[in-house]
């Protein structure tokens, strides 16, 4: 039980931390270039063909900011108890490209359908 509640304790410390960095990086990012928008925002739009008019971009951003959060904070979290060095490295990459792929695939098209309800609306 009390391995269970140090995977989640390294987990939720891993995830405030990133979180907090990613955060204060894209604010920063968004008032030096205003027109300039970050990879991850230019790569929903063009692989969903998002409408960046019917969605905030604000709103984006902090769920950017929360999937690569999660992302990073798991695949430390399995990684950090794995003792075998090679090991470790072929879990974080796998676990990195599976929970990349997955979350930006949900949130793709989440937006993709919020913009698309939003202009049935209209």
């Amino acid at each position: 039980m009390q391995t269970i509640i140090r995977y989640i304790m390294v987990f939720i410390l891993a995830f405030l931390i990133v979180f907090i960095f990613y955060s204060i990086m894209f604010n920063r990012k968004k008032v030096k270039n205003k027109e300039k928008k970050i990879t991850e925002v230019n790569f929903l739009i063009k692989r969903y063909k998002l409408d960046m008019r019917k969605i905030k971009y604000k709103n984006l951003l902090f769920t950017i900011s929360i999937i690569n959060s999660t992302i990073i904070a798991l695949a430390f979290t399995a990684v950090f108890y794995v003792e075998n060095y090679l090991l470790s490295l072929l879990i974080g990459f796998i676990l990195l490209i599976i929970l990349t792929y997955a979350l930006y695939e949900i949130v793709g098209r989440h937006y993709q359908k919020k913009g698309s309800k939003e202009d049935v609306q209209l």
